[in-house]
């Protein structure tokens, strides 16, 4: 919603459909942002192949990748969504928690 706000088009995906269909907070601000199921250990779309200047992760890897193997090959994924020259963004959480400890570990 942040970046909607100032003027980007925003596609929001997430592997779980209840999460990708809470769009009401975007629409009562009258954001347009487009939301889809998409799982990250899955070949994406071809409509989405490329189709990005910015993508932006948090953390959603690091907790669903428990071997180096799977997590490499979800990023693949992920990052296969920005065109050539555009950026990915994965920020790691640096606030201190249990399960982020777990996690990092």
């Amino acid at each position: 919603m942040h970046l909607a706000k100032r003027g980007a088009r925003v596609t929001g995906l997430d592997f779980a459909p209840k999460t990708s269909t809470r769009r009401a907070p975007s629409e009562g601000a009258g954001l347009s942002i487009e939301f889809r199921v998409h799982d990250a250990l899955m070949a994406p779309p071809a409509d989405l192949v490329e189709r990005f200047d910015l993508g932006i992760t948090i953390s959603c890897l690091a907790m669903a990748c428990s071997e180096a193997a799977v997590f490499d090959h979800a990023l693949g994924h992920i990052v296969s969504l920005v065109r050539p020259g555009g950026r990915f963004l994965f920020p790691r959480a640096i606030h201190r928690s249990r399960l982020l400890r777990r996690i990092s570990a």
